[in-house]
């Protein structure tokens, strides 16, 4: 089974991370205090920073089969325009050949299809739902959000067995709309009975399928015309997959989240089967089989997500502010520290990158509706010949008890095995009072080890990336996906840029230091 983590071996004895004259105030480091500056023997110093706004063009995120994905439609965020999230999944039978009931229940009532009318106490379907279990959302939940099931037509996505697709992903072909279903976001948690009431869900989103040709045509499949359920490769010719999207024309202006691994999640065919000589109502289900089985191959997943920014200050670009959507398609910010370059050997105390979100004036409920990415991440471009211009993970200050190399050269792994620790790194949302009463947003990032580094040892000044990932990649090193701590589409902001007019909001960074006798 495939997991989002990043497998590293730790290679070699360990090493230790020597730097001359590079004394720490461990007690601040990663905090928003600071040590006190009397400057005597501690100085602050405060360095512009060059910003530009920048977009991922494309984002080539993917969302793993076991992670929560986000359907439906965002219609009002005056700053970041529309946006649009599909999911894509195969269901399958849990053994071939397939059939409803007893292996010897053959006559059918395909309930409103094609073919003969039977009697009643026949064995034949009663209905049919695409179930979807529920695990959050973004967005405004008073606006009803309207979503659809098609038949997805894609010989790619068929064929691309145990694949997550990235978030370009679109089909080449849908089918017909089966079914769909107005969503009121808050009474999903509420339990929802069903099968006569002998079953019940919460967290449950359910679509009837009212399409009569698909129901006939699934009910029949075991049949010698169709036989789509005598193996799995016969099944995904006939059933490439589903597609749940924002209904054609419909409202919405939020995205839920479903989880496809969960049972919760299946296609539902309610039938009548034979019992003792009676007719009983019971119900199978198809399910996402993520891994190979005695059956057959793994299903395919994806998560299509697809902004349209046109028009939006988002897209002009203004120079006083930064746009950051977290992926995908996500936005970043191009940040570079000129005078970081030839500063004198120092002992740094603590270096940090302080960011802070601007609030619309002209629509303040949009930012209530539509908040800010729960974490922000720092990277470095590193520009020389060999690199190619790749990206690579700032040293040290990701997880200082958890040694990593960037270059990937000492034996370390190029990340921290054990992750970003958010507590020593920063990054995260915090929020604080304006004095107007108002919160106003705002990150930390502590680079201090970074900084070090290159005052005292005059290693490269390297541009930088920021950004809010879903999840991140370095090809260069491994295909491996790392996790991050943001949910997918899930968060936007406006910053202030390196040239905001107010000195107080406008992305700078704070050396906290003393100096070398």
């Amino acid at each position: 089974m495939r997991k989002r983590l990043l497998p590293i071996a730790f290679v070699g004895a360990c090493f230790v991370f020597v730097f001359s004259c590079t004394k720490l105030d461990t007690t601040t480091l990663g905090q928003d205090l600071i040590p006190e500056v009397d400057n005597i023997n501690t100085f602050a110093d405060t360095l512009d920073i060059t910003t530009t706004q920048g977009y991922f063009l494309p984002d080539t995120t993917k969302v793993l089969y076991n992670e929560a994905h986000a359907v439906g439609h965002l219609e009002t965020d005056p700053l970041f325009g529309k946006s649009d999230a599909s999911i894509y999944f195969q269901l399958k039978p849990s053994f071939y050949p397939f059939y409803f009931g007893a292996a010897g229940d053959t006559t059918r009532n395909p309930g409103g299809g094609p073919g003969p009318t039977l009697p009643v106490d026949s064995v034949g379907v009663d209905s049919v739902f695409m179930c979807l279990a529920y695990t959050g959302y973004y967005g405004d939940t008073l606006t009803p959000l309207e979503l659809e099931v098609r038949q997805l037509y894609d010989n790619v996505f068929k064929d691309s067995v145990g694949q997550e697709q990235n978030v370009n992903y679109q089909p080449t072909s849908l089918g017909n709309v089966l079914g769909s279903v107005t969503l009121d976001i808050p009474s999903i948690k509420k339990q929802v009975k069903f099968a006569h009431d002998k079953d019940s869900a919460t967290n449950q989103i359910r679509i009837k399928i009212t399409d009569p040709t698909f129901i006939y045509n699934l009910y029949n499949s075991d049949s010698a015309g169709i036989g789509a359920f005598k193996s799995d490769s016969l099944f995904r010719a006939a059933y490439n997959g589903f597609a749940i999207k924002q209904k054609t024309g419909g409202s919405g202006n939020a995205f839920v989240y479903i989880s496809l691994t969960d049972a919760k999640t299946r296609l539902e065919i309610h039938y009548r089967k034979k019992k003792t000589g009676r007719p009983d109502t019971t119900y199978a289900s198809f399910a996402l089989y993520p891994t190979i089985t005695t059956y057959g191959q793994p299903s395919s997943t994806g998560n299509g997500i697809v902004r349209d920014r046109t028009g939006t200050p988002s897209a002009t670009g203004l120079s006083d502010y930064l746009f950051i959507q977290t992926s995908g398609p996500g936005t970043y910010a191009s940040l570079s520290i000129p005078a970081l370059a030839n500063r004198p050997n120092q002992i740094i105390h603590r270096a940090a990158i302080l960011i802070e979100s601007v609030p619309d004036a002209v629509s303040p409920a949009t930012d209530a509706l539509f908040p800010p990415p729960d974490y922000l991440y720092l990277d470095l471009k590193d520009t020389s010949a060999s690199a190619g211009n790749k990206w690579k993970p700032v040293y040290h200050d990701l997880n200082p008890s958890s040694p990593y190399d960037p270059d990937y050269k000492s034996g370390y792994p190029f990340f921290p095995l054990s992750g970003v620790d958010p507590t020593n790194y920063g990054g995260n949302l915090k929020y604080k009072p304006d004095g107007l009463g108002n919160k106003i947003g705002y990150y930390n990032i502590n680079v201090t080890r970074y900084v070090q580094q290159i005052v005292t040892k005059q290693t490269p000044n390297y541009p930088m990336r920021m950004w809010a990932p879903y999840s991140l990649i370095y090809p260069q090193y491994s295909p491996e996906i790392i996790p991050y701590y943001n949910l997918i589409a899930n968060g936007r902001v406006r910053l202030a840029s390196g040239t905001h007019p107010d000195k107080a909001k406008k992305m700078r960074m704070v050396i906290i230091y003393s100096k070398i006798p």
